[in-house]
């Protein structure tokens, strides 16, 4: 029992030992493009952005995203959008996002993933992470010039860490 004991102790502390952080940090602007009116209390609104990342492993990107929001009732129901970034390598990568919404405390919370990429970025393909935004200025009455910041981060076993961090592009 013992050693059942040690060995379930080593292994949940090890995933913890050989994984390493990823932050990110995004600052950007966003507008709606359109709405769907579905029913007077059913609409879907269509975004888009454009943003800046900084990550703690000094790569760093600019970009822009296109995705939704359904609202039910004036209650912001969640949503889902994509990401397509390119770094100062000229590597792109691409993230995927659902939001949480519905409990206070969970508002702005979101999942992402990233879901594709070139060069060193294919290293963290299939990562999932977790992020937080937070709205800087509201939209307009046009429904335009907002804009917010917002933090991820990932955690990722150390070894592809480094890679990521020490990639050289091929010449």
């Amino acid at each position: 029992m013992r050693i059942v004991l040690l060995l379930l102790f080593y292994l949940f502390f090890a995933k913890n030992l050989f994984s390493g952080e990823m932050l990110w940090n995004a600052y950007g602007h966003y507008e709606f493009d359109k709405v769907f009116n579905l029913s007077e209390n059913k609409q879907i609104y269509f975004f888009n952005n454009k943003l800046v990342t900084t990550t703690s492993i000094g790569h760093n990107s600019s970009g822009g995203c296109k995705g939704h929001v359904l609202y039910e009732n004036n209650i912001d129901k969640g949503g889902f959008f994509v990401c397509e970034s390119m770094d100062t390598d000229g590597e792109k990568f691409f993230t995927e996002f659902s939001a949480t919404r519905g409990e206070k405390e969970a508002y702005g919370l979101q999942k992402f993933k990233i879901i594709a990429g070139s060069g060193k970025w294919t290293e963290l393909v299939g990562q999932s992470c977790i992020g937080a935004w937070s709205q800087i200025r509201p939209l307009d009455k046009e429904l335009k010039n907002a804009s917010f910041l917002w933090k991820g981060k990932c955690e990722v076993p150390d070894k592809t860490l480094d890679r990521v961090r020490n990639y050289k592009k091929p010449q």
